[in-house]
């Protein structure tokens, strides 16, 4: 059972000390005629809904600032390169063939699903399924997004760094011998197997 506290309601939302309960959701989904939009429409469309989520990403300053700085570099990176470094080091294969704004629609999804919270208690059914699903979703961003913390101090005013882990990716080739990127390897393999099988751009 959920409990209440002092509600707070404005046009927009109605919250309490622990939800927020959003009246107007359209602002933070895709809209009814997205297919429509041209790719540069699409990618325009994507990047704002993601960052209009950042106030449902933590109530803390640093770590919506290093979401921030993740969706930027989400939007940047040169990821087919990232995804072949890691399929040919790690003997693995793609699982998929979708297009950048696919995938990032199935992102979206997932950071909505990361954000979102549905009663699951006490339910056996669909409603604590999808609690648990969520429950997941909010575990990986929360991960995904120290891992990005730990990323920006390693490149912290450092242009050697800034190439090897945002532009050439060469920290993910395993015959990389600096060990200060070894965690850093290991996590970002992971992540990209993730991808392969949900058909995300995390």
């Amino acid at each position: 059972m959920i409990k209440v506290g002092p509600l707070i309601t404005t046009p927009k939302a109605i919250m309490t000390k622990d939800f927020t309960l959003i009246i107007n959701k359209s602002p933070y989904t895709l809209p009814t005629d997205f297919q429509k939009y041209s790719r540069s429409g699409k990618l325009r469309v994507l990047y704002r809904r993601f960052i209009r989520l950042r106030p449902f990403i933590s109530r803390r300053a640093m770590i919506r600032g290093s979401y921030t700085n993740y969706i930027r570099h989400k939007f940047h990176e040169n990821y087919e390169l990232k995804r072949d470094i890691v399929l040919k080091s790690s003997g693995g294969k793609r699982m998929h063939d979708l297009s950048d704004i696919e995938m990032g629609c199935r992102t979206l999804t997932f950071v909505q699903k990361a954000v979102s919270h549905v009663d699951g208690e006490g339910e056996d059914g669909i409603h604590g399924a999808l609690a648990h699903d969520n429950l997941i979703c909010k575990r990986i961003l929360k991960n995904l997004l120290t891992i990005e913390f730990h990323r920006e101090r390693l490149e912290f005013r450092n242009a050697v760094a800034y190439r090897y882990l945002r532009l050439t990716f060469e920290y993910l080739d395993p015959t990389y011998r600096n060990l200060k990127y070894a965690s850093l390897r290991h996590a970002d393999t992971s992540i990209i197997h993730l991808n392969e099988l949900l058909g995300t751009r995390l």
